[in-house]
């Protein structure tokens, strides 16, 4: 099953207990804490992507949005050796032309429509994706709470058991090992 924005959002609302009408979280608030939930997962789990690049006889190019770290770069389906990249580009050792493969980690974006799918790999990381938005919903509600309302106690309570299923769902995530070559 691949969870949609618009499922997301439902799941969400369910688990901060947002069923009133009106509902006390707007949609944008629920984006915004996808959108915190999708770069802890980032952090935690990367994604990996393949993109095409074509190069006309230049020694930089700009790299595509998205792009968090390239960890390979193939030219005719061969590693390239001499690139690397710097202030947002990449710089090779000398004018490459043709087609580019690079192999990277790309960060996740909502998606536009809310019947689109979110960029998970799996449960496990839409475990983690809802947990760590329930969280950020609860701080945003502790800071509000805080300013204008009074005492917070509730919400300190909650926003703890949020914390932990966050951890709990972060250590069910598939590990990344990475591994450099130092020459």
């Amino acid at each position: 099953m691949t969870l949609t924005l618009e499922a997301a959002r439902a799941a969400l609302r369910r688990l901060a207990a947002d069923q009133a009408t009106p509902p006390a979280w707007s949609d944008e608030d629920l984006d915004t804490a996808l959108a915190i939930g999708l770069a802890q997962l980032d952090q935690l789990a990367p994604s990996t992507a393949v993109v095409q690049l074509a190069a006309g006889g230049t020694d930089r190019l700009p790299l595509p949005s998205g792009v968090q770290r390239v960890l390979a770069v193939l030219h005719a389906g061969q590693p390239l050796a001499g690139w690397s990249v710097w202030a947002g580009e990449l710089v090779f050792a000398e004018p490459v032309s043709g087609s580019l493969e690079l192999r990277c980690w790309q960060r996740r974006t909502l998606p536009d429509a809310a019947s689109d799918p979110l960029p998970l790999s799996g449960p496990a990381e839409e475990t983690f994706l809802l947990a760590a938005a329930v969280e950020a919903l609860l701080v945003q509600a502790l800071v509000q709470q805080g300013r204008h309302q009074g005492p917070v106690g509730p919400l300190v309570a909650a926003l703890e058991q949020a914390r932990l299923q966050r951890e709990r769902a972060a250590r069910a995530l598939p590990r990344v090992l990475c591994s450099r070559s130092l020459r």
